[in-house]
C-alpha cells in the first residue's frame, strides 16, 4: 500500500506505462518488428484482445507476426518509435553496507527493470562501505563534512565515464548514501532517486549538515520503500529520510523484511511503475503533429484522483519543466483540484492546471487564556507517546530540551503536514540544545529566526523526528494555546524533584537517530 498523506502523494502511473509494466511480467515478448505505443503489437493483441486491424484504426503500426501481414505500413506522423538500444537509460544501483556490486546484481529482486534500463552496479571503495563507521563508535558521531569523500569521488568517476544516468537507486547503507551523494553533485545529475530500506546517516553530523543544506535536492522525484517487518531499519527511520525530499512516494510493504521487494510483494507493481512511468515514454510531438491518445480499450490502469494539497499564495504558479517533466502537455499533473496525477509539485503545471490562488486568510481568533501560571511554562513530549512523563506546567528556571518552529520556510527544516509550521532541533540552531531554561530556549529559537512551538503543535507531532534524540524528551513550548486534556485547570504542577527525575531519564536516542531503541544491539551505519 502507499502512504495516504499530503506529504507522500500516490504514485502517478499513466496507462501506457502500466501497459509496459504488464507486458514485462504477463506476456513474453515475440520477435515482431511492428510497434504500437512503445511495444510490439503482439503484446497489445494478447493483452487487450484487439485485432491488428483494430489497432491500426487507432494509429498503430501493426503488421507481420501475429497480425498475418507481410509488410508494415509507413509510420503515422508523430507516431512514437522504439527506443534504440544505444539510448537506453541507465540506473546506478548501490548495494548495502559490506556488500559488492556483483553480489547485489546477482540477487537483484528488481531485475525486470533490465528490460527497459541498463543497470550499473558499482562496488563501494572501502571494504564494501559507502560510509565508514565513526572511529569512536556510533555514540561519538563524526563532524567531518567530507567523511564520505572517497565514495563520492568513486561514483563521480563512474558517472563521468558511464553516464549520463537516469536514476540512482540505493539499498540499506546504499540508500543512506543516496542523499549524501545528491548533496554533492550538480542539479540534474539524476532525474529519479529510489531508496530501499533507507535512513539518514545520523552518526555523521557533518554529512547530515550537507544533506540539510541541499535538501530537497531541487525537487527530484523520489521513491522510498520500507517494510513493517524490517528488523534493522524501522519505518520511522525511513520516514525521516523521505522527509528530506519535496514530493516523496512512500511504499510500505506488509510482508518484506530487510530486502528489496520480491515479485509477489503487493508493492512490487508500484515500484516498477515508478521507474516505468511517463518520463520513460517519448515526449509529445510539436503542436503541428499531435500524438493521438491510446484507444480506451488499452487503458489498463487509471489511478484515483489524489487529495488536493493546500493552495499556494497568489502568483506563485510557475511552469517548471525540470521538476515537472509533464508541464504543458495537456493534462493537469500537479495533484491539485482537477488533476488525475500527482507526479509534479503543486503549482508547477500552470498551463494545464490554471492558476493556484490562496483563499483570503481567516479572521484572527480571540486571545486564548493562559495555559500555565505566570511563573511556569508548559512542557510537552517531543513525540506523542514516547516520553515516560506527561506534559505539564514547569518552572521557567527548570531545564528541559529545545525544539523550534517557524511560520515561514527555513531551509533544511521539516514541515510534517499542512497544518504544521516548519520545525527543527539542530540545523540552523548551532547544534542540539539540552537542559535549557525557558528564557534560554526562547533566545535560542529567536536567534534562529524562529519561535518556540506551541503545545498544540507538539501534541500534533509537528516536531517529531527532527533530531537530537528529543522525541523522548520533554520540550519547552510557547504555551500560547487553550487548555486541553493535558495540563487542564486543576492539574497538580510537578515538584522540582519530579522534574529532576525526568532530566535524568535515559535517552535512547542521544546518538541523534529517532527510534534508536528499535535498533538491534551492535547496530551501526554499516548495516547492509
Amino acid at each position: 500500500f502507499i502512504h495516504a498523506s499530503e506529504t507522500h502523494p500516490r504514485i502517478r502511473t499513466r496507462p501506457a506505462a502500466m501497459a509496459l509494466l504488464l507486458a514485462v511480467h504477463l506476456v513474453p515478448t515475440l520477435a515482431c518488428p511492428s510497434t504500437c505505443w512503445g511495444h510490439t503489437c503482439d503484446h497489445w493483441v494478447e493483452t487487450s484482445g484487439k485485432t491488428c486491424a483494430e489497432l491500426r484504426e487507432n494509429g498503430c503500426e501493426c503488421s507481420g507476426c501475429a497480425c498475418g501481414d507481410a509488410t508494415s505500413p509507413a509510420p503515422s506522423p508523430g507516431q512514437p518509435t522504439p527506443t534504440p538500444p544505444g539510448s537506453r537509460r541507465k540506473i546506478l544501483c548501490l548495494h548495502g553496507g559490506g556488500g559488492t556490486g556483483p553480489g547485489f546484481e546477482i540477487g537483484f529482486a528488481l531485475s525486470a527493470l533490465a528490460a527497459e534500463f541498463d543497470l550499473v552496479f558499482p562496488t563501494a571503495p572501502q571494504s564494501g562501505l559507502w560510509i565508514r563507521d565513526p572511529p569512536g563508535g556510533k555514540d561519538v558521531p563524526t563532524e567531518d563534512e567530507d567523511w564520505a569523500s572517497v565514495a563520492v569521488a568513486h561514483l563521480n568517476e563512474i558517472v563521468q565515464s558511464q553516464g549520463p544516468f537516469y536514476a540512482i537507486l540505493g539499498y540499506s547503507q546504499g540508500a543512506a548514501f543516496v542523499p549524501v551523494y545528491l548533496a554533492q553533485v550538480p542539479s540534474g545529475t539524476f532525474q529519479l532517486a529510489a531508496l530501499f530500506c533507507g535512513y539518514l546517516p545520523t552518526t555523521h553530523n557533518g554529512l547530515v549538515r550537507r544533506i540539510n543544506a541541499r535538501a530537497p535536492f531541487d525537487g527530484i522525484a523520489s521513491l522510498h520503500f520500507m517494510a513493517t517487518n524490517d528488523p534493522i531499519i524501522t519505518t520511522g527511520m525511513s520516514d525521516e529520510a523521505a522527509a528530506k525530499f519535496s514530493s516523496p512516494v512512500v511504499l510500505v510493504s506488509p510482508t518484506a523484511g530487510h530486502a528489496l521487494p520480491s515479485s509477489n510483494d503487493p508493492t512490487y507493481p508500484s515500484v516498477l511503475a515508478f521507474f516505468l512511468s511517463s518520463p520513460l515514454l517519448p515526449r509529445p510531438p510539436p503542436p503541428s503533429l499531435p500524438l493521438p491518445p491510446p484507444p480506451s480499450s488499452l487503458l489498463f490502469f487509471k489511478p484515483p484522483k489524489p487529495p488536493a494539497p493546500p493552495p499556494l499564495a497568489p502568483a506563485l504558479c510557475v511552469d517548471d519543466s525540470i521538476v515537472c517533466p509533464h508541464a504543458n502537455d495537456g493534462e493537469c499533473d500537479d495533484g491539485g483540484d482537477g488533476s488525475l496525477y500527482a507526479l509534479c509539485p503543486y503549482g508547477r503545471d500552470c498551463a494545464d492546471c490554471g492558476a493556484r490562488v490562496a483563499p483570503p486568510p481567516p479572521m484572527a481568533p480571540p486571545p486564548l487564556p493562559a495555559l500555565c501560571p505566570p511563573d511556569k511554562q508548559w512542557i510537552e513530549c517531543g513525540r506523542v507517546g514516547r516520553c515516560n512523563n506527561d506534559g505539564r506546567c514547569a518552572g521557567r528556571t527548570q531545564t528541559h530540551e529545545v525544539r523550534c518552529c517557524s511560520d515561514t520556510e527555513i531551509g533544511g527544516w521539516s514541515k510534517r503536514h499542512a497544518s504544521c509550521p516548519w520545525a527543527e532541533s539542530d540545523d540552523g540552531m548551532g547544534g542540539c540544545h539540552h537542559s535549557k531554561t525557558f528564557p534560554e530556549a526562547e533566545a535560542i529559537c529567536a536567534a534562529a529566526g524562529a519561535r518556540l512551538c506551541t503545545k498544540d503543535e507538539l501534541t500534533s507531532d509537528c516536531t517529531r523526528g527532527t533530531g537530537c534524540g528529543h522525541d523522548r524528551d520533554l520540550i519547552w513550548s510557547s504555551g500560547d494555546t487553550a487548555p486541553g486534556s493535558a495540563g487542564a485547570e486543576g492539574e497538580q504542577d510537578a515538584t522540582p524533584e519530579e522534574d529532576g527525575m525526568e532530566g535524568e531519564a535515559p535517552k535512547a536516542e542521544e546518538a541523534g537517530k529517532e527510534d534508536e531503541a528499535a535498533k538491534p544491539e551492535g547496530w551501526s551505519s554499516s548495516w547492509g
